[in-house]
């Protein structure tokens, strides 16, 4: 029985993740060590959470530039001035 690996990879960003595969397909056994999260920097802090905000930013957006508007929020009734509050059995919707 063999001990040991064929390839160490050190961290787990992309670029590990695309040799380790790289490694299996040639047939090689591979270990991976991670010092901190597991994904590295572009899945945790960088590349996927910056463009989810501002993906989520455009989809905000998009309404405005196409005209659509939307009406100003009370925070204390917690709905739009213009819409009565409906009640319900003692509660207000």
């Amino acid at each position: 029985m063999k001990k040991g690996f064929d390839l160490l990879i050190l961290g787990s960003g992309s670029t590990a993740f695309a040799a380790a595969i790289r490694a299996a397909e040639l047939g090689n056994s591979t270990a991976m060590t991670e010092m901190r999260t597991l994904g590295g920097t572009c899945v945790n802090q960088g590349c996927l959470p910056n463009n989810t905000l501002i993906d989520t930013a455009q989809d905000a957006h998009s309404p405005i530039y196409f005209g659509i508007t939307f009406q100003d929020w009370d925070p204390e009734a917690e709905r739009p001035p213009s819409v009565n509050p409906l009640i319900r059995n003692n509660l207000v919707f």
